[in-house]
């Protein structure tokens, strides 16, 4: 399992979280490859449907920062609570 690093701040943490993100998509990547390779489809519709689930946790994670970038850490955090 990969270490888990906690940011200083929202954004920060957003940032650690696209990392890790992104790391995950390579290795689930690399999994459907190999599970192509052996002609193992169960494993292979398995990684790629949570490979679906991951991309939109990325796009939505990509999304947070560039709302971050635009307005601001403070005003991010504002229409949260809101």
């Amino acid at each position: 399992m990969e270490k888990v690093i906690v940011g200083n701040n929202v954004e920060e943490q957003f940032k650690n979280d696209r990392n890790a993100e992104t790391s995950a998509n390579k290795a689930y990547n690399d999994g459907i490859r190999l599970c192509y390779e052996l002609s193992d489809n169960g494993t292979m519709e398995l990684l790629q449907s949570i490979l679906v689930d991951e991309e939109k946790h990325l796009d939505w994670l990509e999304t947070q920062l560039s709302l971050i970038e635009q307005i601001g850490n403070k005003n991010y955090l504002i229409e949260q609570v809101g």
